[in-house]
């Protein structure tokens, strides 16, 4: 007997139901992903590194944990490299996570395993 495939397509829609629960289950444990970089895609990145200055750049490649030396373009490209390894999950230290993120007797815990499971 032949399996059927199941195809996946790619059509841009954000109103899957898996979205919306992964949405809110980080909206209940509180799991908003910090961007140190505070752009959303290269472009932006690029952009907003244009119009900043050399002491700007500096705090922000302290923020993302780039060494901040050199000059204005070596550091540009230092944030760039970084941005795009964090994009891609590289080079990304993780931190080990030893205990819940939150108290399992709680309310919150409740309503994400409630999600999780329908």
């Amino acid at each position: 007997m032949a399996r059927k495939k199941t195809k996946y397509k790619a059509d841009g829609k954000t109103n899957d139901s898996r979205i919306q629960k992964q949405k809110e289950i980080e909206d209940i444990l509180q799991m908003n992903g910090s961007n140190p970089f505070g752009a959303e895609s290269e472009d932006d990145l690029k952009e907003k590194l244009s119009e900043m200055s050399m002491i700007d750049l500096q705090n922000l490649a302290m923020k993302a944990n780039v060494f901040p030396s050199g000059s204005r373009s070596t550091l540009k490209n230092k944030l760039i490299k970084a941005y795009k390894a964090r994009s891609q999950g590289k080079g990304m230290s993780r931190a080990l996570i030893t205990e819940p993120v939150v108290d399992p007797s709680s309310k919150n815990a409740k309503r994400a395993l409630e999600i999780l499971n329908s």
